[in-house]
Formats: structure tokens, sequence, C-alpha cells
């Protein structure tokens, strides 16, 4: 069984609260570690080097504002104030996960950055609410940011959204290793589904992350896994056998189902079994509302025929699959998150009409957006010491490692 070593206990939550309406503003290492050891001579037991770092980064780490572009009709029919404003959605998951991120040491700034940063992007999704299971709908998009920034977090929050908006079903598309697919299902057992899929005992999976919330009583009633945070466990053998289908899932009129999610690599078999398994005896189930993640959206995922401009024939193996998948489905999202997005940017949007057995190609037509930055993010800017501003002039070189050197004398050969 995983250990979830990112989660407070009640007790030590209360003891960080505690210390924290007691700081200044902006404090100092040494004024929360004098909080942490006055709070000690009533606590010898405290764990003050663990307290401290959590206590840090809570209250020191700033983040950057998201930029977005976003098509005008999208903008024009943004849904989701109105929606929290007449009740009718709560939230129920994102409160609870909110609430593990707090517990698991994410800054507060970054909380309220993700909360808003998730309410927009939701925005951009369509709205399941006021829709019916004959209208259709297909919204693409992109989301970047930095390498390791936390992506994988910001796109599990925006599915925990989307599940409490009525989307019933959110399929991740992790890359090609099976290590990361393993990686990705682990964080979402903490942060979506709350049950810890790691070990085969599927009877007696244990709680972690949001299902140890006291609102959370039953296994299943925030998501089912279908595939497990173990190797091997994707969404074929195993987890094939147990479940009836995704036809028999894809319900969108019952709504006490609890949806569901699916971490898969980008495999054509894996995909071929996802598409197969949507129809039953030829006739097709999709009128759920399916969220699609394309993690790493610019590896494997991008068409690199060579002929791709022209009349498409035969895309290359992945790029069909996904389209295959997507164009299955009358009701979907589809979000691509990446932090080199070049090759997304750059997908031709010429029409195609040979494209009837696969669908239109993953350009994200519909918005674009850039994830908050925490400010104490170790990224190319910091380590090279090379930044600009909006005009792309060079505003500093100071670099933060120190055994790099900054060499001027070509400043007048490119200028």
């Amino acid at each position: 069984m995983k250990k979830n070593n990112l989660s407070l206990t009640e007790k030590e939550n209360n003891e960080i609260q505690f210390v924290i309406d007691r700081l200044p503003p902006d404090p100092s290492d040494k004024q929360i570690k004098d909080k942490l050891e006055d709070l000690r001579k009533f606590d010898e037991n405290l764990n003050v080097e663990k307290l401290f770092n959590f206590i840090r980064r809570r209250v020191t780490t700033k983040f950057s504002e998201p930029l977005s572009l976003i098509k005008k009709s999208v903008k024009e029919n943004a849904w989701v104030e109105e929606a929290k404003r007449e009740g009718k959605i709560e939230f129920k998951r994102w409160k609870i996960l909110k609430k593990e991120l707090k517990d698991s040491g994410f800054p507060e700034d970054g909380i309220e950055k993700l909360d808003l940063h998730t309410d927009q992007l939701l925005d951009c999704l369509y709205n399941p609410l006021n829709s019916t299971n004959e209208d259709k709908f297909d919204r693409r998009g992109l989301v970047t940011g930095q390498v390791q920034s936390g992506k994988t977090t910001a796109y599990l929050a925006l599915a925990s959204k989307a599940f409490d908006a009525g989307y019933k079903c959110l399929i991740v598309l992790t890359g090609l290793l099976e290590s990361l697919r393993v990686q990705t299902n682990s964080e979402a057992d903490r942060l979506i589904t709350g049950l810890d899929t790691s070990t085969p005992d599927i009877q007696n999976y244990v709680k972690i992350g949001v299902g140890n919330h006291p609102e959370v009583k039953e296994k299943y009633n925030l998501a089912k896994s279908i595939t497990l945070s173990q190797y091997g466990y994707d969404y074929r053998g195993d987890p094939l056998k147990r479940i009836k289908g995704l036809y028999e899932s894809l319900v969108p009129d019952e709504s006490e189902k609890d949806p569901f999610i699916i971490i898969t690599k980008k495999n054509t078999k894996i995909l071929d079994n996802i598409i197969e398994h949507i129809s039953k005896d030829g006739e097709t189930n999709n009128n759920a509302p399916v969220l699609i993640i394309d993690d790493e959206s610019d590896l494997a995922s991008i068409d690199t025929s060579k002929d791709r401009i022209e009349a498409e024939e035969d895309p290359t193996a992945i790029n069909k699959k996904i389209r295959q998948l997507l164009n299955k489905l009358d009701r979907k999202a589809y979000v691509a998150y990446s932090a080199t997005p070049y090759a997304n940017m750059l997908i031709p949007t010429v029409p195609s009409e040979n494209t009837n057995d696969f669908g239109p190609d993953l350009y994200p037509s519909d918005f674009l957006w850039t994830l908050p930055i925490p400010e104490n993010y170790l990224g190319p800017g910091k380590m090279f010491g090379i930044t600009a501003n909006e005009d792309g002039e060079i505003e500093s070189k100071q670099s933060f490692f120190p055994g790099i050197i900054t060499i001027d004398d070509t400043d007048e050969i490119y200028h």
C-alpha cells in the first residue's frame, strides 16, 4: 500500500493555522521557526522541520497571473458563475480536493489561483447542465505550463469541477510509458477517487487523499477508477473484466451513476479498446459528456505524416486513434496540456473532405491558456538568468546558477 507522505494530521493542521494566524505579512524563516519553537514548549513531540516546510510554502509562495486567448463565441457563453450563483453547481468534489491540497502544503495563493483558473477554464468547456442528450458539442483547447510546475494537479482539479458540473467520464492520455501512466493514476487516486488502487485487492482499497475527508462516506461516491495505479493495469486485460463496457457506463440520464476515470497510455491497441467499448452491437452510446485530457500533447498526438496539409488519407497512428475516439463521442471536450506546445499551435487547420472516419485534427480552436507559475519555480529563466519584457527585449541576465557566465560580445552583431 502506498503511504501518503504529503498529508497532515488534523492536529498538525491546527498547529500550522495557529502559527500562521500569529505571523506578520511576508514573514522571515526566523520568525516562522521562532513561533514553532514557542509552540513546541506546549508539545515536545512537535515536528518543527515538517511544519516549517508546510508553513513556508503556504505563506511565502506567490503565483503569476494566467494568460488566455479565448474564441469570442466561447467567451460570450460563459456559464460557471451564473450556475454557482443559482446553486446549480456546488463543487462538492472541488471543496474536498481543495482541503487535500491545503493539507498537503499547497500554497494558499496557489489554491486561490487554481480555483479561479479552473472556473475560467471550465467556462471554456461546454455547459452540460443546460444541454439535452441530443445536443452535440465539441470543445478543443490547449493549456501550457512550465516543466514540473503542477500541470497534473491543474487538470485533475479541472476534472473534479467538471464532474460536479455533470461530466460523466475523464480520459487522460498520459504519454507512451507505463511508469508515467502509473504515476498519473496514483495522483488521481489521491485527488479524484480517494482510493489507493496500487493493490490488486480490489474489494479492500484503502482510502487516501480526498477519500479521508469526513464527507466521503462511501467507497465510490467521488469517482470510480477503471484503470489502476499498478503496472499492467491499463485499459486492457483485467480492467476489461471489471467493467461491462463503456456502453453501459456512458448513460447520461442516470445522474446517480458515479463518474469514472480512465488513465491510459497513447497506445493504438488500448485506444482501440476504448473506441470499441463505446459501441455495442453496432450501436454507439455516446451522449454522456466526456472530458479528454491529452497530457504531453505534443508527444505522439501530433500528425507528422508527410502530406498532412493536403486532404488527409492516412494520419499517423496515435493521432488517428485520438481523433477516432473524439469522433465517436457526441458531447466531448478535449484539452491538450504541454510545456512545449509549438507543434500543437502549428497543426494545420486546412479542412479535409476525407476525415469522416477519424474526424478533424486536434488544433486547439476554442481556447489557449497558460498556467500560473509559482514565484519560487526554478525554470530556465532563473537557471540561465535571461528574462525578456513584452517587446521581447532582454531585461535581465542574472543567473541563479553561479556556473553560468553570460557572454555579451555578440550583442552588437544581433542588434
